[in-house]
């Protein structure tokens, strides 16, 4: 008589299924899985935090400075030049605050810290053996001239 394959091959997968190698490996296997999952899940957890917490970070943004050009759009006579100006500052502000705050971490995680001050530059040469004979002025050295300092 033959055996008949399906009843041969149940036999066989029951005896694998049963053999305490074969428990010991399922169980390994699904501890391994599980620490897998949980570890995968913190990441994917802790990635979508990170970018709620930069689109929140850029709404705020977005809108303190709206309302702070709002309103002094709206309080000051600005002629279009001064509106131009102060629409580049604003525009800059977050960028500004992001370099000083990226400053701040690189020092307290990394150690690093970056140098504000520009050096003094030499005269450069512009053509071969010549330099740059320009006078650099400072703001403060400016003085407007008024209709009531002329004589």
């Amino acid at each position: 008589m033959n055996p008949n394959p399906i009843q041969y091959q149940a036999i066989e997968l029951w005896q694998t299924l049963s053999d305490k190698d074969t428990t010991l490996t399922f169980k390994q296997a699904a501890i391994a899985l599980w620490k897998v999952l949980k570890q995968a899940g913190r990441l994917v957890f802790l990635v979508g935090l990170f970018f709620l917490v930069v689109v929140v970070w850029f709404w705020t943004v977005a809108y303190r400075t709206g309302s702070d050009f709002r309103y002094w759009l709206e309080t000051a006579m600005v002629s279009p030049e001064e509106l131009v100006s102060k629409t580049l500052e604003l525009l800059l502000k977050p960028v500004k605050w992001l370099s000083k705050w990226s400053e701040l971490k690189l020092q307290e995680f990394l150690g690093i810290k970056q140098s504000t001050a520009i050096a003094p530059s030499s005269p450069a040469k512009l053509i071969a053996g010549k330099t740059d004979k320009s006078v650099a002025i400072d703001a403060k050295d400016i003085v407007e001239i008024s209709p009531s300092t002329k004589k």
